[in-house]
């Protein structure tokens, strides 16, 4: 046991290793990033029903999205498959644009889980004109698609490691002149935590989207993948023969900048104007400097309460078949560009499992906000199915 886990320790920080050795190297554009593939709502129909409060479940490959680690646990081979038609958030806009997410899990014994997922965006079409508002052909302007390997074990008693090694394909048209295709690769690291001693409480950490950049034409016009810190907790309110009530909440912080260059063109010219204006009167240069990291989140400044993402969920399971759920998440970046109020927040779903029933069906559903609603503001219906054999 012992070597294996050493291996296994070890293999998890040369990653690690190599992983943020490549971001410490590609500083991002402030306030953007690339790839929104990797961080669009309702990818997850069961984490979405729970206000994306996931981290730190585990024994599902639904979890692979959101924490690598929480693969493991799964007992038999599983394999899912979702769909998100975007026609109901954006109307005529949103046709031919759509997410698609499947995903497959194996254990092996005495040698961990590993899964595969296939994610895929299609990107609707686009009109082609010239001078005159005649349409000469529609293209299309391609599908993004990311493909993820995944390998999560048990490291020690009642801890989990997770990786996720990911390559990404992002299509910008297909057909016509300026058509391009960026590709860029990425890593998920995870890990769970059962505290245990009669505490039925898990504590989940993951790191997400670490890698290279989106670059279409060259290394100054491209952005940084959506990094992303995340720390959760899931707690068993409840355990009995019939009926099993699990709490859980999530923090996560956008670390897509992890430093800024005060030398920085865009930096320098709104630190200039900030100057000039009243509400910075009185404050030195270094001030307004700070003042404008804390803004972008800079560094440290990403963990900021009132910019990190904030959602807490409840489970409960009864008779092992039917499960409820119940979920309200704040802090959301899209929900900056609508007033949201409290029952805008909240998302709710349910599941099926009939594996008791010796069926090897498992049918979810969810209902809530696309993000910030679209813009129409418009609630869907989600829903995934998986099988367990």
């Amino acid at each position: 046991m012992g070597t294996r886990v050493e291996w296994r320790v070890g293999a998890v920080a040369v990653a690690m290793t190599l992983c943020f050795g490549g971001v410490q190297s590609a500083s991002a554009a402030a306030g953007r990033t690339g790839a929104a593939i990797l961080d669009l709502p309702h990818r997850s129909v069961r984490a979405t029903a729970l206000g994306e409060a996931f981290s730190a479940y585990h024994g599902d490959v639904n979890t692979v999205l959101w924490n690598p680690s929480g693969l493991y646990g799964v007992d038999r081979r599983q394999v899912l498959g979702g769909w998100n038609d975007f026609a109901n958030v954006f109307g005529e806009a949103g046709d031919g644009l759509y997410y698609a997410l499947f995903a497959g899990a194996v254990p092996v014994k005495d040698a961990g889980v590993f899964g595969a997922t296939l994610q895929l965006n299609g990107q609707g079409t686009i009109e082609i004109t010239t001078d005159s508002p005649e349409v000469l052909a529609e293209e299309s302007l391609g599908t993004n698609w990311v493909l993820g390997l995944t390998y999560a074990d048990q490291l020690a008693e009642g801890v989990r490691g997770g990786v996720t090694g990911k390559m990404i394909r992002l299509p910008l048209g297909t057909g016509f002149e300026q058509a391009s295709t960026a590709t860029a690769y990425a890593v998920d690291l995870g890990a769970q935590y059962d505290i245990g001693a009669g505490v039925p409480v898990t504590i989940g950490i993951a790191v997400l989207n670490l890698g290279t950049r989106v670059q279409y034409k060259d290394a100054n016009q491209s952005d940084p993948l959506p990094r992303k810190f995340q720390t959760g907790v899931a707690v068993v309110a409840y355990d009995s023969e019939d009926i099993r009530v699990v709490v859980s909440g999530d923090f996560v912080a956008a670390i897509d900048k992890l430093a800024q260059d005060t030398t920085d063109e865009d930096f320098v010219q709104t630190v200039d104007l900030r100057m000039t204006q009243p509400k910075y009167a009185g404050m030195s240069r270094e001030e307004v400097e700070t003042g404008l990291k804390k803004d972008r989140g800079t560094g440290i400044y990403a963990f900021g309460w009132d910019r990190m993402e904030r959602s807490v969920g409840v489970e409960a399971r009864i008779l092992k078949i039917l499960a409820v759920r119940a979920g309200y998440k704040i802090g959301d970046p899209l929900s900056e560009v609508m007033e949201l109020d409290v029952a805008d927040r909240v998302s709710a779903g349910f599941g099926i499992d009939l594996t008791e029933l010796k069926l090897p069906v498992h049918l979810d559903y969810a209902n809530g906000l696309w993000g910030a609603g679209g813009p129409f503001g418009k609630r869907i219906n989600t829903f995934s199915l998986s099988l367990a054999f």
